[in-house]
């Protein structure tokens, strides 16, 4: 991504936004364990391997508990 890596700007929204109002998924082709504890530590929901499926990321999306 241009100007920002997706940790950076997940860590911007969970300034922003809090962690419970706006879910964040990355979708990435880089799956190392180091790259998914990076997104994780820096607030997203959670991972999905790229290129993903949409019934992939649905239940993910859930805002509820």
């Amino acid at each position: 991504m241009p100007g920002m890596s997706g940790v950076e700007v997940t860590q911007q929204l969970r300034e922003e936004h809090g962690s419970n109002r706006l879910p964040v998924i990355m979708v990435s082709a880089r799956g190392s364990e180091e790259d998914i504890v990076q997104g994780l530590a820096a607030g997203c929901n959670g991972p999905s391997p790229h290129p993903t499926r949409p019934n992939m990321l649905d239940p993910r999306l859930d805002p509820r508990p």
